[in-house]
């Protein structure tokens, strides 16, 4: 580490350099041996682990050394302390290929007791958006960056731990999930990282869920999804669009619901209403406990979970749901949009339906417009959730005359698609 300081202020006294600077090098994992990469004359995105083991404020010093002030301190009077660790939160998706993601910030919420852009021991986050904000792509995708700090590297490494347990960022691609994996890989505890860390472990890396705990999230997935759709039913006072099982017979009831469990494939799954109002998904039952804004306590199997959760509203064709349980795990359940119809009768006509009762808030379609599987053709708001219905084929929207603002019931035909060639 000293050789590492001293070759670094000889590069900058090589050149006359005065200032903020960063010197990169490479060291052989195996002898130890260090080569000069590259300087650059400005700080980088890690200095704040060099901020937090000093306790210098590199910004403000920058500055005032280039006001032609004098440094306060010499060389031998920074000392380092404790050991910090930083990661940097990107809107990507790593498990594909790390592609960068584009959107907006539905939820942004840093754990508790947060210093953004200050020296602090706890938990330090620098970000340059805000919730609601959109990371476009006319910048880098990151997100923000997260700096912990601890008396040692594996106390610093605890908490990194807990802080992306408490993170919570919605509706985008994210690393969280991936850090916390790397977070708790046995070779990154022990220190034994370089710059084939990923593809040298990628198996380990890049593994999904196991199984059980997947069919768990299935089960909390739809029955949140249930749960909220049967409140909107209930918020528009109407007991014929509730989604909480009831049948005045005093039976149960199924559906089938088609679902994107964290990013995979969509597939069908059958949910049943239990008489008691329970949800049971793959003979998991399902009791949701407590249901807020953005809260819930839900009982499945005899095994209690609470967490915070946000709904997205669709706008990319699909709801979906994030879940942050209150252990640390976190995962997004997508809902393709739904198919609307009831039957199709031999002239290929057929019927677009509300899934809820309503209001419509904004009609995207005008009759006699002939759209393509997919097409947007007007939306439905009930409590906070939207839902944007969507050509189910090819066809022309026929009998469109809903407007803005429009109340409608659950099951309502709000148009009919027909072939281009009947029409």
């Amino acid at each position: 580490q000293n050789q590492l300081h001293k070759a670094a202020i000889d590069a900058a006294r090589a050149v006359g350099y005065e200032n903020a600077g960063t010197v990169e090098f490479l060291v052989d994992a195996d002898t130890w041996e260090f080569y000069f990469m590259e300087m650059n004359t400005r700080l980088q995105v890690e200095h704040p682990v060099s901020e937090s083991v000093t306790g210098v404020d590199l910004v403000e010093l920058q500055l005032r050394v280039a006001s032609g002030e004098e440094m306060p301190f010499k060389q031998k009077d920074v000392k380092c302390d404790g050991h910090a660790v930083e990661v940097r939160l990107y809107a990507e998706n790593p498990y594909n290929d790390f592609l960068p993601a584009t959107g907006d910030l539905l939820r942004l919420k840093v754990p508790p007791e947060t210093t953004e852009f200050a020296l602090t021991d706890k938990v330090r986050v620098d970000s340059g958006v805000r919730q609601g904000d959109s990371v476009t792509d006319y910048y880098d995708p990151m997100i923000a960056k997260m700096i912990t700090k601890g008396k040692d590297r594996a106390e610093a490494i605890t908490s990194m731990q807990k802080a992306l347990g408490e993170l919570q960022i919605a509706d985008l691609p994210n690393n969280v999930g991936f850090l916390q994996t790397i977070m708790k890989h046995e070779k990154f505890l022990e220190g034994d990282i370089e710059t084939n860390f990923i593809p040298k472990h990628e198996k380990e890396l890049f593994a999904k869920a196991g199984e059980a705990e997947r069919r768990h999230w299935l089960a909390l997935a739809l029955a949140l999804r249930c749960k909220i759709e049967g409140a909107s039913a209930a918020a528009a006072a109407s007991p014929w669009g509730a989604s909480d099982g009831f049948r005045g017979t005093g039976i149960s009831y199924r559906r089938e619901i088609e679902v994107e469990l964290d990013g995979d494939d969509a597939v069908v799954t059958e949910v049943e209403y239990g008489k008691g109002g329970e949800v049971i998904v793959e003979g998991q039952v399902a009791n949701m406990l407590t249901l807020g804004d953005s809260k819930f306590e839900i009982e499945i199997d005899g095994q209690q979970h609470r967490g915070d959760f946000a709904v997205a509203d669709g706008a990319s064709g699909k709801e979906a749901i994030h879940v942050f349980l209150s252990g640390g795990s976190h995962f997004a359940a997508a809902f393709p949009a739904v198919d609307h119809t009831v039957e199709e009768d031999q002239s290929g006509k057929k019927s677009i339906t509300s899934p809820m009762p309503g209001r419509v808030v904004q009609v995207f379609a005008e009759d006699g417009m002939e759209l393509k599987k997919g097409d947007a053709i007007l939306a439905i708001e009930a409590m906070k959730m939207e839902y944007i219905i969507r050509a189910s084929k090819d066809g022309v929207i026929s009998g469109l005359s809903l407007q803005k603002d429009t109340k409608v019931g659950d099951g309502a035909v709000l148009a009919y698609i027909v072939d281009p060639v009947a029409a």
